[in-house]
């Protein structure tokens, strides 16, 4: 005996009731019978729709279609009928009507095989082949906003060719293809049957005896077709007798941008067209275009490669730049480029530049080079794949204006390839997750394979529409979500380093829409921008597995204007002007010109900071209070300041290849920094400069890592001054070795540093396949190599002195596999956010290590084994807090868990006895004998203990000991004892 059907889920098929009626009416075109149609698929969907609910929306989107079409066939028919009864005794059309008719047709179709790739393509498949956006954008390996643009693009051409083509204007081309094709309201049903193929693989040719696909692209081409068949109404507009006729409303404002004629309504609300404007006659181009072409080092074409647009014509070279992606071929085509500079920068690997010249295209290509290839995978907390993942690559600081460089598979694998050589950030987002940290990666000549992202908190998702002033839709705005200045740095499980999640960028479509995919819960910042508007800043609550929706309002930007100049009134040429901050989202950034102007738009209608600064010129700033649509002047005058001036002397040296970097020691007071090229002569001169202290850091050619010579408290003041470079500092030294692990293995691309006594700098490395390296030319000096790799303890090599010529050779240096301590922190009531520091320290190393402190936990990097000290600490907090230390053991590959109380405590002074005390290792006990603190200390320790009474026993490097009681008072602010050791 059969089973009964099981029903559909009523409320589950309720909830898809708007998008049938989207659907229905994006159909026929008619908005009474859309309703009719709506209701007859939900009747059939509660009667036989499929259980599986992701299999609902593509059964009803079927259902719809079907019905839609036996609508428009029964609707077809019974025009036919009426047609053939009014026409009844009527003139049959002519031979040459309908030749005119087909040539019509045929003009159609030919203009859209003649448009250039990749417009075509994307012409052909949304509007013949009916794809949506979405799904042509993943045909073609490119963006979504790219298609749009592409269709934009070739309706334009459509409409300009067609212009061009009727003289009469654009309502003559609009009326003959109307009138000539006998085209019906179109159908998009009707439409999707019939597709051009012309250049496309896999597409047959279309018939021209559909009009329907015809129709399709001029209800896209202009509204003016449209008019003329709504509803109905004859193609040809009715005639009012002349003694009746009034004077037409005007019911859609011409654009003044396109020839376009006005639809006007006579007394019976019947369209008809205004007479179309005289052509004007061609202006002379102002844009140009770039044909950019990206390829692989192998040559094969780099499709879906990301490469962001930096225009020297746009107002701000930062901020109004774009990003987009490679299509098939690897090509894109960058259209309307206004004529000056542009700079193409990979999402990968390096940039290139060209110039636009308006009228003209320009060809640009580039090729990737050989770089790393970097593969992983992105998993949940509970280490199952997650698909569908993004993945993004930043090279330029970890913050949020990386790129979507791949997507996980199935299994939560991806691949990233050819990345160039150093550092980057990859980091992983996916719907409903909360972003991952990002890992820092170096890279070299070794690929990085293994890699594990992982999203391990829930997370929302965000929605919304940008309006500008005007209360319309704002294409193109920009959105941010998340702290854009989160940098904070994170240790992973294995060891590695990276930091926190960054803030999502996302560009509004058409109709000012945004969404955000996955981002993380609670209170999320938010910022927007749009082109003539103030930037805006709000919160916004997101809640775990759910899309939290907002509408933003933008305010009429501030304009700024000026004239930058020295004190004696001259311009001051390419002086950088910036308003609302240096950096960040809503900063803006311009260079002045010859003459010294300047203009900034898109300022805060509120209050704002700008400065201007010019190599050579002390820096100035300002606050400003702008208000919507003002326009503010600032005219800032850049004093000369003091200047650095010197000579670098050397027997035969050409000093024009050499660099100088100058910067103040007191950052605080002066944040100068600056680069300058000597002359041959060696001369040179940093201008600008506060009256504080400078550094001046003299580097050969070749040698960027390290200075041929350092110089502290170089002063302003005082005159120039000569330095003599001796020979025997140049480059000439090199250091070499080779990495393996604790059983002799090479270990492949393993990140190192090579530093030099003295210098804070010390420049991230690789080493080869084979774990070896070999770095010069160096300057001399005292070097060590330190070595980080995930699941090893840091190494720290001997350090070696190298005079000119010499070559160090390292040896092996051999990684340790070594542990990690987990420290949880037991925190009294009244002191649940009090700020502690934790540290750990090996006993006889004299090393000692941070704990980075989130929460109630602390977390060590990678430590070697052994016998570890852990050592708990209240700094800078108002309540004093007792110290505290516990001891660890570390196993390779273990981690091992220590508990730490965190308490109020009283500052007690301890002074060891007899003068010659040093060194000198204490222990704290409480009253039950167990150990409250333990450390090593001078002859005065000051502690902070619980107040209670303790045993201190103290032992010095003499092997002097003593015992004793201490009792730590709260009345008493500090209580001191003396101790004699003996």
């Amino acid at each position: 005996m059969p089973h009964p059907r099981p029903q559909p889920d009523r409320d589950l098929v309720v909830t898809h009731a708007p998008y049938v009626r989207a659907l229905a009416r994006q159909l026929v075109f008619d908005g009474h019978l859309a309703e009719d149609l709506e209701q007859d698929v939900l009747l059939a969907a509660l009667e036989s729709a499929p259980r599986d609910p992701r299999s609902l929306r593509a059964w009803l989107a079927a259902i719809v279609r079907h019905l839609a079409a036996k609508a428009f066939r029964a609707r077809t028919r019974r025009a036919d009928r009426e047609l053939a009864r009014a026409r009844e005794g009527g003139a049959v059309p002519t031979p040459e009507e309908i030749l005119a008719r087909e040539d019509l047709r045929r003009s159609l179709v030919e203009h859209v095989l003649a448009l250039d790739e990749p417009v075509r393509s994307a012409m052909i498949l949304r509007f013949l082949e009916e794809l949506p956006p979405r799904e042509i954008a993943r045909r073609l390996g490119v963006p979504v906003e790219t298609v749009r643009t592409r269709i934009k693009r070739g309706l334009e051409l459509l409409r300009a060719r067609l212009d061009r083509e009727h003289r009469q204007g654009r309502g003559a081309w609009c009326l003959a293809l109307v009138t000539g094709l006998k085209i019906e309201p179109p159908s998009l049903l009707a439409a999707g049957a019939t597709v051009l193929g012309a250049g496309l693989p896999g597409v047959v040719a279309m018939s021209l005896t559909k009009k329907a696909a015809l129709a399709v692209v001029i209800a896209a081409l202009g509204s003016t077709a449209l008019l003329l068949v709504n509803r109905g109404e004859p193609a040809v507009p009715r005639e009012t007798p002349a003694s009746a006729a009034p004077e037409p409303r005007l019911s859609r404002s011409p654009d003044a941008a396109s020839p376009l004629p006005a639809a006007v309504e006579d007394e019976g609300g019947r369209t008809a067209l205004a007479p179309a404007p005289t052509p004007a006659a061609e202006a002379e181009p102002t844009t140009g275009s770039v044909l950019l072409t990206v390829r692989w080092h192998d040559g094969t074409p780099a499709v879906g490669v990301g490469a962001r647009i930096y225009s020297s014509a746009r107002g701000d070279f930062y901020a109004d730049a774009f990003d987009i992606w490679t299509g098939t071929g690897g090509t894109h085509l960058l259209e309307a480029m206004p004529p000056g500079k542009l700079t193409v920068a990979l999402d990968r690997s390096g940039s290139k530049g060209c110039t636009v010249i308006a009228g003209e295209r320009v060809e640009l290509e580039i090729t990737i080079e050989r770089g790393f290839d970097i593969a992983g995978r992105v998993v949940d907390p509970a280490g199952t794949p997650v698909a569908d993942a993004d993945i993004l690559l930043d090279r330029h600081g970890g913050g949020w204006n990386g790129f979507v460089v791949a997507r996980s598979a199935s299994d939560g694998r991806f691949e990233i390839r050819s990345v160039d050589q150093g550092l980057c950030w990859i980091s992983a987002r996916a719907a409903f997750y909360a972003p991952s940290a990002q890992r820092q990666l170096i890279g070299g000549a070794v690929d990085v394979e293994g890699i594990e992202l992982r999203l391990d908190q829930a997370g929302a998702a965000l929605d919304g529409v940008v309006l500008g002033a005007d209360g319309e839709p704002l294409a193109g705005a920009r959105v941010l979500a998340g702290n854009e200045k989160a940098f904070d740095q994170v240790r992973f499980d294995d060891g590695s380093s990276g930091r926190v999640a960054a803030a999502q960028h996302v560009v509004c479509d058409d109709r000012g829409r945004f969404s955000a995919a996955g981002v993380p819960l609670g209170r999320l910042e938010v910022q927007a921008r749009g082109a003539g508007h103030s930037p805006w800043k709000g919160e916004v609550e997101t809640i775990a597995g759910r899309t939290s929706r907002m509408t933003i309002r933008l305010l009429r930007g501030t304009s700024l204007v000026g004239r930058v100049t020295d004190r004696s009134g001259a311009p001051i040429e390419r002086a950088e002007v910036q308003g609302n901050g240096e950096w960040g989202f809503a900063a803006r950034t311009a260079r002045s010109a010859a003459d010294g102007t300047f203009a900034l738009s898109d300022l805060p209608a509120g209050e704002f900071s700008v400065s201007a600064k010019s190599k050579g010129y002390e820096k100035t700033e300002a606050v400003l209070s702008g208000a919507p649509g003002a326009e503010l002047e600032w005219n800032p005058v850049l004093g000369s300041g003091l200047a650095i001036r010197g000579r670098l002397l050397s027997p035969g040296i050409d000093f024009s290849t050499w660099w100088i970097r100058c910067e103040s020691q007191d950052r605080a007071q002066s944040p100068f920094t600056a680069s300058a090229t000597p002359k041959a002569d060696g001369s040179f001169e940093f201008g600008g400069c506060a009256d504080v202290p400078h550094r001046l850091r003299i580097h050969a050619p070749g040698g960027s890592f390290f200075a041929v010579l350092q110089l502290e408290d170089v002063h302003p003041a005082a005159a120039q001054r000569d330095i003599p470079i001796d020979p025997a500092d140049l480059l000439s030294c090199r250091v070499r070795g080779r990495i393996v692990d604790d059983t002799g293995q090479p270990l492949a691309g393993i990140e190192f540093n090579v530093a030099r006594e003295g210098h804070n700098t010390a420049p991230i490395l690789t080493a080869d396949a084979e774990g070896a390296f070999d770095i010069g030319e160096l300057p001399p000096g005292k070097y060590r190599i330190l070595v980080r790799a995930a699941g090893y303890a840091p190494l720290h090599s001997e350090l070696a002195e190298l005079l000119s010529g010499e070559t160090w050779d390292f040896g092996e240096l051999r990684l340790q596999r070594g542990g990690t301590i987990r420290v949880q922190l037991e925190r009294a009531a009244a002191l649940a956010s009090a700020d502690v520091h934790v540290s750990a320290a090996l006993p006889g190393t004299g090393r000692g290590f941070w704990l980075p402190v989130h929460g109630d936990e602390a977390r060590s990097e990678v430590l070697s084994p052994g016998e570890y000290r852990v050592l708990l600490y209240g700094m800078g907090t108002p309540t004093a807090i007792a110290q505290r230390s516990a001891r660890a053991t570390v196993r390779a590959g273990e981690e091992t868990r220590v508990e730490l109380r965190v308490e109020s405590g009283v500052p007690v002074s301890i002074e060891f006895t007899p003068a010659d005390t040093e060194k000198i290792d204490l222990q704290v006990l409480d009253a039950a004998g167990a150990t409250l603190w333990e450390n090593r200390v001078g002859r005065q320790a000051k502690l902070v203990l619980p107040p209670a009474a303790a045993v201190v026993v103290a032992t010095d490097s003499k092997g002097r000991s003593a015992r004793a009681e201490v009792a730590a008072r709260p009345a008493n602010p500090e209580s001191s004892w003396t101790i004699e050791l003996r």
